[in-house]
């Protein structure tokens, strides 16, 4: 299986209205990272919204944005291309062996949310670690 579907089977699949895998039919690969441009998240919660199932507490909700996409990269060097002025970092955490990043786009005032493959850069992007107790104690 190529990085694209692994990817997207492990953290966009689960969940997912359109699918449970990523030879459900719908798998759309996007333009300039990884990742499905077909994901939709399936679970509603109330008081939450849409649900990401394959992603940890604090990193699983869309919130007021219910089209909201992740974003999947294989380990970039540098960041500068995934985290800019336009692209601020608010937290990061280690999952399943990878970095997820959820964080801000001031200019457009909306979330956004990444996967990056691996964990060899997590110390270089610069906000707040959420550790696996911190997710545990999340609602």
């Amino acid at each position: 299986m190529d990085f694209s579907k692994e990817y997207t089977a492990k953290y966009q699949c689960p969940g997912c209205t359109l699918g449970g895998d990523t030879e459900c039919g719908s798998f759309k690969r996007h333009l300039g990272h990884e990742g499905c441009d077909s994901h939709s998240a399936g679970t509603f919660m109330v008081g939450a919204g849409k649900l990401f199932l394959g992603l940890p507490r604090g990193f699983n909700r869309s919130g007021v944005y219910p089209d909201m996409k992740m974003v999947i990269y294989k380990e970039t060097d540098p960041l500068t291309e995934v985290f800019d002025h336009y692209n601020q970092p608010v937290w990061k955490t280690k999952y399943q062996g990878d970095t997820i990043v959820r964080g801000l786009r001031p200019r457009k005032n909306e979330p956004f949310l990444v996967v990056i493959q691996g964990q060899s850069q997590f110390d270089t992007i610069d906000c707040i670690e959420i550790t696996e107790e911190m997710r545990e104690e999340m609602d």
